[in-house]
């Protein structure tokens, strides 16, 4: 297992880690063939601390996170403009019997889209003033992406004869 400490567990935008949990066998694999080279083989002794210090109030700020999540979701689905949310504690989520199974909380992160589509998304988001565009889901203020627009510029360069890698 993967886990990123950037996000919800620092929960401040100013350190970056991760973990990795498995057996000893592919933990000793992983750290022996580039692990180590490409990324360093431990924390530094600052993002350590920023890390333990998110920590403390991972609590608090994951109850928080989904009671908002859930009324931002729930007001969302009911407003004329959008077509869709995707957020697993909305009853109207396919899978909501299991995300009330299998977690206690939702979270702060939702998906939707809009009746107008691609454009009426760009339009939405250049209007937005309290929320910053932003591609990173660690930082303490609130955040919003257009994943499709990503996707049509690497699609964009990669018809006009350019690789994206």
């Amino acid at each position: 297992m993967i886990h990123s400490l950037t996000k919800y567990i620092n929960g401040h935008g100013d350190a970056l880690g991760g973990f990795i949990l498995g057996d000893a066998k592919t933990l000793h694999l992983l750290r022996e063939t580039g692990l180590r080279y490409l990324t360093g083989a431990a924390l530094s002794p600052m993002s350590a601390f920023l890390i333990l210090r998110g920590l403390k109030t991972l609590t608090l700020r994951m109850e928080r996170h989904s009671a908002f999540g859930l009324a931002v979701a729930q007001a969302l689905e009911a407003h004329l403009a959008v077509a869709w949310v995707s957020y697993p504690f909305l009853r109207s989520h396919p899978e909501h019997k299991i995300a009330r199974r299998q977690m206690s909380n939702g979270s702060g992160m939702l998906a939707l889209g809009l009746q107008t589509g691609f454009e009426g998304a760009r339009r939405m988001m250049d209007g937005l003033t309290l929320i910053t565009r932003s591609v990173s889901l660690g930082d303490a203020d609130s955040l919003i992406c257009h994943p499709a627009s990503l996707t049509r510029s690497r699609k964009s360069i990669h018809l006009q004869g350019r690789a994206f890698a």
